[in-house]
């Protein structure tokens, strides 16, 4: 099942100071999915390298993940799931710590690889996501799914109690 679910979760927990760079982590999940001997084919570091173009990180692919930021923590381990191929990807805040333009950028990107995997998105901006999903699943105490065009300030208020 790992090979078919991936996982992106809003807040990481990993040791900041161990000595590997973006591209090292990206490619890892590659490990064990062409060969069991632990070398990574030809094909893993493509599809590496064509995750880390995705999330523009070309010019800090060589960079120690302890000097990054969250926003740049945060696209490498897209980049990361990306590369895994997935066929379901569930995404928690992804794009928490990530200015508006990029925010932007992601989800246009989330848009295209949708086309080839399930994409599941946990997220409090129902407005923004809006413009890039199918549907939209409301939770409070209940769960109700939309299609995104039946989203409306009185269907917000309905479900969170929150006036217009």
């Amino acid at each position: 099942m790992r090979a078919r679910i991936d996982y992106v979760p809003q807040y990481q927990s990993y040791q900041r100071d161990f000595p590997i760079s973006v591209e090292d982590v990206v490619v890892m999940v590659r490990l064990g999915v062409s060969s069991a001997l632990g070398a990574f084919s030809k094909d893993d570091r493509e599809k590496a390298q064509a995750a880390i173009m995705a999330l523009k990180l070309e010019d800090i692919v060589s960079q120690n993940v302890s000097t990054l930021s969250g926003g740049q923590v945060q696209r490498m381990l897209i980049a990361r799931v990306l590369a895994s191929e997935p066929e379901i990807l569930v995404l928690d805040e992804p794009t928490s710590n990530i200015d508006i333009r990029t925010e932007e950028d992601i989800f246009y990107l989330l848009k295209k690889y949708n086309k080839n995997m399930t994409i599941i998105v946990v997220s409090h901006d129902i407005g923004f996501i809006s413009g890039y999903v199918d549907r939209v699943a409301c939770l409070n105490r209940k769960l109700v799914c939309h299609e995104t065009g039946e989203i409306s300030g009185k269907i917000i208020e309905e479900l969170y109690g929150a006036p217009r």
